[in-house]
């Protein structure tokens, strides 16, 4: 003989309730925790916020994407760029020329870009500016030297050997910890020093679009 179901709502309803109740903030404590987790694990240099208290080096500048389509990018990338140019020791320049070498860890992190925008603003501001070459400056030159992808290129210490200051160039998001400090450990195994690091290719992690419809409404309060 079966019996026909039954639904007991006072032996069942509010112990389903006080599970669902206790889950919720279970599930949310394992949420931030994976969150957590993969921040510890992320190695990745997303900017350089950290970067002089990672690696007791200073920020020389940081690059953003530069999206000639928009004139708030192309003005953000010109002041970046523009501090970099600040940063230079004129006064030694006039005097004795510099040799500034630019390099990085990897291929493709931007070096030959930055040495040919830095070209254009030494240019722009009546500096005579020289890319390459086994010359010394010439009092008020600039000789910049693309020295890019150490780890793999032994010409790259053969042209920093010829630097009065030395910067690495970090890709932003793509360039890890661990690769950024074998880099700098060997550079200054082989040259006694780093004077800076640069980070290139910032981006954003919030959309522009969404940050200027943020900035729109925020203007309203």
């Amino acid at each position: 003989m079966i019996e026909e179901a039954a639904l007991n709502p006072g032996r069942m309803f509010p112990k389903s309730l006080l599970m669902l109740v206790l889950a919720i903030p279970f599930a949310v404590v394992v949420g931030l925790l994976a969150i957590y987790l993969s921040y510890l694990l992320d190695q990745r240099i997303h900017d350089g916020g950290l970067v002089e208290n990672k690696f007791g080096l200073p920020l020389w500048t940081t690059l953003p994407e530069l999206d000639t389509s928009t004139a708030q990018s192309t003005n953000a990338f010109n002041a970046s760029i523009y501090r970099l140019y600040g940063l230079l020791p004129l006064e030694q320049i006039a005097e004795q020329g510099l040799t500034l070498g630019l390099t990085s860890a990897r291929h493709g992190e931007g070096v030959t870009f930055i040495v040919e925008q830095l070209r254009h603003l030494l240019e722009e501001n009546s500096i005579r500016v020289r890319v390459g070459g086994a010359d010394k400056p010439a009092p008020g030159e600039v000789v910049l030297l693309d020295a890019s992808a150490l780890l793999a290129n032994r010409d790259a210490f053969i042209n920093l050997r010829r630097a009065d200051r030395i910067a690495l160039v970090v890709e932003a998001q793509n360039s890890t910890v661990p690769v950024v400090e074998h880099a700098l450990s060997i550079l200054t195994t082989a040259f006694g020093k780093v004077d800076g690091i640069i980070i290139n290719r910032r981006k954003f992690e919030v959309p522009v679009n969404v940050l200027n419809t943020i900035a729109k409404y925020g203007r309203g309060f």
